[in-house]
């Protein structure tokens, strides 16, 4: 798979309008999908921070396969995704990485149970963090993340 990572947002919205994204990107990034996809066969992973819920019908007409950095303190929300796009899109998220840095142990491994509850059905989801494993996260933080999964994890 081919990563793209390009911050589009910030916590009240995009970066840029809709239209404007529309007008200047939509067209370029389509083809760039079409030659990662059609010459070498890859699928293409979004990272974008930020509440992008106004592009989210544009990343999916664009290509990409799976969206990854789904920012809950931005106002984006998995279980709402997946209602919304997880038909189209996998969602790759569910675990706020404030808690994985800030919070306790039951604070992620509420965001785990929450996230397989809603987002696990009918597939096309990953769990992860909000954006990555930060510097900073708590060893204990991570591990509750990953016992609560394994816990949840079989179709």
């Amino acid at each position: 798979a081919v990563l793209w990572a390009e911050d589009l947002g910030y916590g009240k919205g995009p970066l840029i309008s809709p239209a404007a994204f529309r007008r200047l990107f939509l067209e370029a990034n389509k083809e760039r999908a079409r030659n990662v996809k059609g010459r070498f066969g890859k699928k293409i992973l979004k990272h974008c921070c930020g509440n992008i819920n106004a592009l989210m019908d544009d990343f999916i007409a664009i290509g990409y396969d799976a969206y990854q950095s789904i920012q809950p303190t931005a106002g984006m929300d998995i279980c709402a995704l997946k209602k919304s796009h997880g038909d189209r899109i996998t969602l790759w998220g569910g675990v706020a990485v404030e808690n994985l840095v800030g919070g306790t142990p039951e604070d992620a491994r509420r965001d785990v149970r929450r996230s397989m509850a809603c987002a696990k059905p009918g597939g096309r989801f990953i769990l992860g963090s909000s954006h990555s494993v930060a510097v900073g996260a708590e060893y204990d933080n991570y591990m509750a993340m990953l016992d609560e999964y394994r816990k949840l994890c079989q179709y």
